[in-house]
């Protein structure tokens, strides 16, 4: 079979157009995944209002954590660096996550998971809000070191809620359900990217997320102390 030179470019166009369309309504394919996983927690959660914001806390934290692997090629050009350069941001941001592990024990001990998980909310939103306005690549890359400290405060803090929460029987689902609301946010972190104008408001719209789960965590989200001996 062959394909004429006149055909060529519009069997490109198509190619484009279908996987524009694809990335499109990605969203819309979520919505049953994300309904299951809505059950699934509902079935096993003991205080609604809490599995609502454990669960929406790490969906966000995941969503700024994948969103160099949805905006690299974007800021390899923004910035004007090399893809050496690029993995670097990546690098980074985990090299700080793995180092800011034992302090953020401490400190959980100390101030218990609902402030750190607020703390960690204004880190990201501020680490976001920076990187969407910086233009220079050392600056872009202290923002990604910022949003590693805000990332490392939030899994630990999970994990104390569900353990405060939570009989021992449900902790293994519960921990397992909020990790697959993870993978839902690595996949929400498409959305910025598909429908925002441009690099800025991209980002502004990653920060936006964090911004507004702080200020439920602040005047919805209850303390884990009271609940600790109930779950004993």
């Amino acid at each position: 079979m062959t394909i004429s030179a006149g055909a060529e470019p519009e069997m490109a166009a198509n190619t484009v157009q279908a996987r524009d369309g694809y990335a499109a309504s990605t969203p819309l394919r979520l919505i049953p995944i994300v309904m299951r996983m809505a059950i699934l927690l509902a079935l096993f959660a003991t205080d609604n209002l809490t599995i609502a914001w454990l669960g929406a806390t790490y969906l966000v934290t995941v969503l700024h954590r994948g969103s160099m692997s949805v905006a690299g090629l974007q800021a390899a050009e923004r910035f004007e660096i090399s893809a050496s350069a690029l993995a670097s941001f990546t690098v980074v941001q985990l090299t700080v996550y793995a180092v800011m592990q034992v302090p953020v024990g401490v400190l959980l001990d100390r101030y218990g998971s609902k402030r750190l998980l607020i703390a960690a909310s204004v880190l990201l939103f501020g680490a976001q809000s920076a990187f969407s306005l910086v233009d220079s690549y050392p600056a872009a890359l202290a923002a990604r070191a910022v949003l590693g400290v805000g990332d490392a405060l939030v899994f630990i803090s999970v994990l104390r809620v569900v353990m405060s929460w939570f009989p021992a029987l449900r902790q293994p689902v519960m921990s397992q359900a909020t990790g697959m609301l993870g993978g839902v946010g690595a996949i929400v972190s498409t959305v910025p990217i598909t429908l925002a104008p441009g690099w800025r408001w991209t980002f502004r719209m990653m920060a936006g997320t964090s911004f507004i789960h702080a200020a439920c965590l602040t005047f919805s989200a209850p303390s884990t102390t009271a609940a600790t001996s109930e779950s004993r």
